[in-house]
């Protein structure tokens, strides 16, 4: 790392720097939006899927304790004017029950077999009730309340026990997709903080190779000037570079040689050096 910054110029060297931030901003920000997607994909497939087969059942549920509760309200009542507004709210509650299976159908959250044991019982419930209805209409009012006794009662029992293991079903899916958009979001926040803490270590080793590129550098130089300030005309000055500052060492070498040269050829012509040193030979 620190002999390829050597070889880059000043403003490729920042470049360098600026490129691997924004390339790790970019990263966590693509890898934010991955999660945030896993995380809504999750929850809509949890509403369309579990929730919705959860909502389903429990409606069909209502609906059935609704129209159980007209029927027994319609044998009982004396006024025979009121039937046919029993009867269709009934038949009502009963195709709001038929949309709400189709729903639960469509979530594919709830095993065939489980899904066909309810939708049979309740049927079966369904069809002793518009029998209950018709002999209540007919006027055969005893035989209506024998069949909620002996028919109605036992077959809405039945619906209550299959909607009772569908409720569990649901409720373990239900379990398992919160436990599934938790993994998930805790496998999201720790690879997010570990590619995080990468970036940030990354990132203080390249700006700190950077710095140190620049500012070592400038200190060798700084420090072969003030040699020569201080009368050294040979001096070494190692630092070598593509950059900008190798440049400016190149030309501080050359200006040292050319000043060194220069004074030497001064001592040898008038045979003594600056320090009162004759030169051996000069006569």
């Amino acid at each position: 790392m620190r002999e390829r910054l050597n070889q880059m110029k000043m403003k490729d060297k920042l470049n360098f720097g600026y490129s691997i931030v924004i390339i790790m901003m970019v990263v966590l920000g693509i890898l934010s939006m991955v999660g945030l997607a896993v995380l809504y994909g999750n929850f809509n497939s949890y509403i369309s899927g579990v929730q919705k087969a959860d909502t389903a059942v429990k409606m069909c549920r209502i609906d059935v304790n609704v129209a159980a509760r007209l029927v027994r309200e319609m044998v009982l009542e004396e006024d025979i004017s009121t039937y046919e507004s029993y009867q269709e709210q009934v038949e009502a509650q009963l195709s709001d029950i038929d949309s709400e299976l189709e729903s639960l159908k469509q979530t594919g959250v709830v095993e065939d077999a489980l899904y066909e044991e309810y939708v049979d019982v309740l049927h079966t419930w369904e069809d002793i009730g518009r029998r209950v209805i018709e002999e209540t209409m007919a006027g055969n009012r005893e035989e209506a309340i024998e069949l909620i006794l002996t028919e109605c009662s036992p077959a809405l029992e039945d619906v209550v026990d299959a909607a009772k293991n569908i409720d569990e079903a649901t409720d373990i899916a239900k379990q398992a997709a919160v436990r599934k958009s938790l993994y998930t979001a805790i496998l999201c926040g720790v690879m997010f903080f570990i590619l995080l803490a990468a970036a940030v270590v990354l990132a203080v080793k390249i700006g700190k190779s950077i710095v140190n590129s620049i500012l070592e550098p400038f200190e060798e130089i700084k420090n072969v000037a003030g040699e020569l300030a201080a009368g050294n005309l040979h001096s070494n000055l190692e630092y070598h570079s593509k950059d900008e500052i190798g440049d400016l060492a190149h030309s501080l070498r050359k200006s040292i040689r050319t000043l060194g040269a220069y004074v030497d050829g001064v001592c040898i012509s008038v045979a003594e050096c600056p320090g009162g040193k004759r030169i051996r030979g000069a006569d």
